[in-house]
């Protein structure tokens, strides 16, 4: 027998029972741009995957690149996402299934959580788009909410993390191995799960993806 589920039943459960030794794990994440790759263009996935030792792509794959790159903003690698955008060719229907996965998602936070936590992690949530889109170095709790504390939102937090619908990355300045020994355990930033869900939640119109160039080009202070 085969299931699929988000497993935040189990990995958040308050006690029950779990049939430990009887059941295998399939860890599944939202599809790479890679793969998202090898689906829309084969061809240039292949040049792509034989590119080594890397050398510069020349102007016409690197467009064709490009504009395989700004679709996968779009969508995001959630498969019921890709198959909207790729096979139907429908934005309108991408747009609808990424709202309904957030949907989802937030609908989770009731279902697995103390009634006096939901709202904070509903903070939390809510406040990844902005922070990410200011110039903050790091997380800021007081822009979850004016007033916030860390040691009052950071189970909020720690719950979006190990419910795997975040990821937490901490500032690191110091490229040695092995990585995680320098990073600033103090100073990190939140980025959801998924690109395509995070571009929803942003609120940002799949035309200013596809059409802005301006987001794919370099400004002058760097």
């Amino acid at each position: 027998m085969a299931s699929a589920g988000s497993l935040l039943g189990v990995a958040l459960s308050r006690g029950e029972s779990f049939p430990v030794g009887k059941v295998d794990f399939i860890d599944m994440h939202p599809i790479t741009f890679m793969e998202f790759l090898k689906v829309s263009d084969e061809g240039l996935a292949a040049f792509c995957n034989s590119n080594f030792p890397i050398e510069p792509i020349p102007d016409l794959l690197f467009s064709r690149l490009v504009d395989k790159f700004k679709m996968y903003l779009i969508s995001g690698g959630m498969p019921e996402a890709v198959t909207a955008l790729l096979e139907k060719q429908d934005l309108e229907l991408t747009q609808s299934v990424l709202s309904n996965i957030l949907r989802a998602n937030t609908l989770d936070f009731s279902k697995h959580t103390e009634y006096k936590d939901i709202v904070k992690i509903g903070y939390v949530w809510a406040s990844i788009p902005a922070q990410l889109a200011r110039e903050n170095k790091k997380f800021l709790y007081q822009a979850a909410k004016p007033g916030a504390r860390a040691r009052e939102y950071e189970d909020a937090l720690g719950w979006l993390e190990h419910a795997g619908l975040v990821h937490k990355i901490y500032r690191n300045t110091t490229p040695g191995l092995p990585l995680s020994r320098f990073d600033d355990l103090s100073s990190f930033k939140l980025y959801l799960y998924d690109v395509g869900l995070l571009r929803r939640m942003s609120f940002l119109d799949p035309i200013a993806i596809k059409e802005g160039n301006r987001l794919f080009t370099k400004s002058p202070s760097g």
